[in-house]
C-alpha cells in the first residue's frame, strides 16, 4: 500500500499548478522569446527591401522621375541626381517658386540598431553654401508634351565634409514648388 500510494503522490505533484514566480518566469521568457523572433523578421525583410536608382511618379498632370546615372558607385565617385518633370496634361503648368532653390537632395545612411536599420540624414543638398536658398520669387511654365530637368551631385561627403564610408544610401529628391511639391525616393550601393 506504501507504494501505491508514493506513486499517487508523484503523479500529483507532477501536473501540480506552477508558482506565481514559476508562471512570471515563463511568461518573461516567452516575451523575449518573441520579441527576438521580431527583430530577426524585422532585420531580415529590411535587407530585403531594395531601392531602385529611378522611381516615377504622376500628380496633378505632371509626370516626376527621379533617377540616378547607375545604381552603383565607386567609393568618393559623384552621385549625378536628375529629376525630370513632364507635362502629361493638355495645358501649361507653371510651377511657382518661392526662393531660387527649384530642387532639393537629401541623403540618408542606414544605422544598425540591433536587429533593425534606422535612416540618418546624412547631407543635404540645400545645406551647401553654393545652394542656401535665397528668396527669389518665380515661376516655370512647362508647356504640354515638354519636360523640365533639374540635377544634383552629391560627391559622397556628409554633412561636416567629410568622405562617406561604402554602404548603402537612400536618395530623396524633392520638388520644392508652392503648388506642386512632390517627394520621390532612390537607392544607391557604394563600394570600395
Amino acid at each position: 500500500m506504501d507504494a501505491r500510494n508514493a506513486r499517487l503522490k508523484r503523479k500529483a505533484s507532477a501536473g501540480a499548478p506552477l508558482t506565481p514566480t514559476q508562471q512570471a518566469i515563463r511568461f518573461v521568457l516567452a516575451l523575449v522569446a518573441i520579441g527576438v523572433l521580431f527583430m530577426v523578421a524585422v532585420r531580415y525583410f529590411a535587407e530585403r527591401r531594395t531601392l531602385d536608382s529611378s522611381a516615377a511618379l504622376e500628380s496633378r498632370g505632371l509626370y516626376l522621375k527621379l533617377a540616378m546615372g547607375k545604381s552603383s558607385y565607386g567609393a568618393g565617385e559623384p552621385v549625378t541626381v536628375s529629376l525630370d518633370v513632364r507635362n502629361i496634361s493638355d495645358k501649361e503648368v507653371k510651377l511657382d517658386f518661392p526662393n531660387d532653390l527649384e530642387f532639393d537632395l537629401t541623403v540618408q545612411s542606414e544605422l544598425d540598431l540591433l536587429f533593425t536599420s534606422i535612416p540618418r540624414n546624412i547631407w543635404q543638398y540645400s545645406a551647401e553654401a553654393e545652394h542656401l536658398p535665397r528668396p527669389r520669387p518665380h515661376s516655370i511654365k512647362i508647356a504640354p508634351g515638354a519636360t523640365h530637368h533639374f540635377k544634383g551631385v552629391w560627391r559622397q561627403l556628409d554633412y561636416g565634409g567629410k568622405p562617406v564610408k561604402p554602404g548603402r544610401y537612400i536618395v530623396t529628391g524633392l520638388l520644392k514648388s508652392s503648388n506642386y511639391s512632390e517627394i520621390l525616393q532612390v537607392g544607391s550601393q557604394t563600394r570600395k
